[in-house]
């Protein structure tokens, strides 16, 4: 009795029931002691039940506590990590907008610029400020690849001119003296007739 008027005493938040029980479980107290172990659930299932054997005894100290008061530090705990997760969505959020704004708008732009280049438009990127340095990088380096390759199309246009006149004139040199040739046998025919 001296044991349970001392915790008593300490006045610990939601103990409602202190009581001992034997070694096979019963209870003590008159007020839980019944035969039905069913019945004896049914009593405790508001409560939150702690035991505790005791080793210079033949009995278990058994506590009832508040299931409200113990655990009311857990619901705080719970409502703390609902808004953690609350946050971490948030901010998930946001880095998806933010992913999407700095790195899979401008390569769909860059997907949309080398399309173009497919089907035989030369004309260059736009770059903008905004954009990361990597990106702005990439569309420097297809803008200079686009100029080259548009200056190699056009040196490559002119070397088959430049092949096709040396060609013609080939051809007309190769004419001219055919032409003299047959004037002078003719020249020779008409002189013999």
């Amino acid at each position: 009795e001296a044991l349970l008027t001392q915790i008593r005493a300490a006045e610990l938040d939601g103990l409602e029931v202190l009581m001992f029980s034997d070694t096979a479980g019963r209870m003590l107290n008159p007020q839980f002691n019944t035969p039905s172990q069913r019945k004896l659930n049914e009593m405790l299932s508001g409560h939150f039940v702690t035991s505790q054997q005791l080793t210079a005894a033949p009995f278990s100290l058994t506590a009832l506590w508040d299931r409200s008061v113990v655990f009311a530090p857990f619901n705080d705990l719970s409502r703390s990590v609902l808004f953690s997760v609350f946050l971490a969505c948030c901010l998930f959020a946001v880095y998806v907008l933010s992913l999407r704004g700095s790195v899979i708008k401008p390569l769909n732009r860059l997907v949309g610029a080398i399309n173009l280049i497919k089907t035989g438009s030369f004309k260059p990127v736009p770059v903008r400020a905004k954009e990361a340095v990597e990106i702005r990088e990439v569309y420097h380096a297809l803008n200079a690849m686009t100029n080259e390759v548009e200056a190699l199309k056009i040196r490559v246009y002119e070397e088959k001119l430049t092949k096709q006149n040396t060609q013609m004139h080939l051809f007309q040199l190769h004419l001219r003296p055919h032409f003299f040739l047959n004037a002078l046998n003719n020249i020779l025919s008409f002189a013999r007739a």
